[in-house]
């Protein structure tokens, strides 16, 4: 038999025999659970003495110490939740246990490019930090699950974060009538199939040509058009020009970061004038020639 004592640092035994006392047998220590809810590993000291079971002789202490090492915890911190496309995830983890690392339990991308995959580890205080991009018309959800471990123990319970990517919104512009002739309309048509888009006019120049309504709070969304009747009073071509980007402006970034302008120009021809100057008399003798001139003051 064995006298056991047992100093346990402060831990709690959560499961088994009773580990300290006289009388114990040789399987006193098979199945001792101790928790350690701290931070760092902790020792548990076994000393034991053989006692014979005829003489009642004691034999010499000898120690046994056993690490246990804390269950492993950690927070995450989402420091960017929501991304315009092409922008990067930010979460950093951390973890107040001593030797604790935190694994990349898996990752949901759905429609999204990254470029991590389960099984990544990382220390306290990295990030997770990759580009994603949305190549959809959509807004799209990665899932993230991490967990923590401590050497070859069991794991903690998961914790999920998502980061919601937004797309970078693209549109196109269709200028079916480039050359008008004054006191005729435009037809600038738009698309989108980006999901909450708006097609915003960065600036438009109008020159000495009037009857345009657009201006630089004008806005619009697919299927949209600008049809303005459009006078150019001049006598030369006057070129109107266009300048539009399109944004997502219900998104927290709004997207995209960079915005990409496009630009398309109506040409707005003059009306034609014309006068004439008849130099001929009332009448003229068969033979005699007419003397009509003809001038128009408008180019081309």
């Amino acid at each position: 038999n064995f006298t056991i004592s047992v100093n346990a640092n402060g831990l709690s035994q959560i499961g088994g025999t009773s580990s300290s006392g006289p009388g114990l047998t040789s399987t006193a220590l098979q199945d001792d659970v101790w928790s350690n809810t701290g931070t760092s590993t902790v020792n548990v000291i076994y000393t034991i003495t053989p006692i014979s079971t005829t003489t009642i002789c004691a034999g010499d202490n000898f120690q046994i110490t056993v690490p246990v090492t804390p269950q492993p915890t950690f927070t995450f911190t989402n420091n960017a939740s929501v991304i315009c496309s092409g922008s990067s995830s930010s979460i950093t983890l951390q973890s107040p246990v001593s030797d604790a690392q935190i694994r990349l339990k898996s990752v949901t991308y759905g429609a999204i490019t990254g470029s991590f995959i389960p099984g990544a580890i990382f220390n306290t205080g990295q990030a997770l930090s990759e580009v994603l991009v949305n190549g959809t018309n959509n807004p799209v959800i990665v899932t993230y699950v991490f967990e923590s471990f401590v050497g070859g123990c069991s794991p903690s319970a998961d914790q999920t974060t998502t980061v919601l990517v937004n797309p970078n919104p693209t549109f196109t512009l269709a200028n079916s009538k480039p050359l008008i002739c004054s006191g005729t309309s435009t037809d600038i048509l738009f698309t989108s199939n980006t999901t909450g888009h708006r097609i915003n006019v960065v600036s438009v120049i109008y020159g000495a040509v009037t009857g345009g309504s657009v201006n630089g709070s004008s806005t619009f969304t697919t299927g949209n058009r600008i049809t303005d009747v459009l006078t150019n009073n001049t006598n030369d071509a006057i070129d109107v020009t266009y300048i539009f980007n399109v944004t997502t402006p219900g998104t927290t970034p709004v997207c995209p970061l960079s915005t990409l302008n496009q630009t398309t120009t109506v040409r707005v021809q003059p009306a034609p004038a014309f006068s004439i100057s008849n130099a001929t008399a009332n009448q003229i003798c068969s033979g005699s020639s007419t003397n009509i001139l003809l001038n128009t003051p408008v180019t081309g």
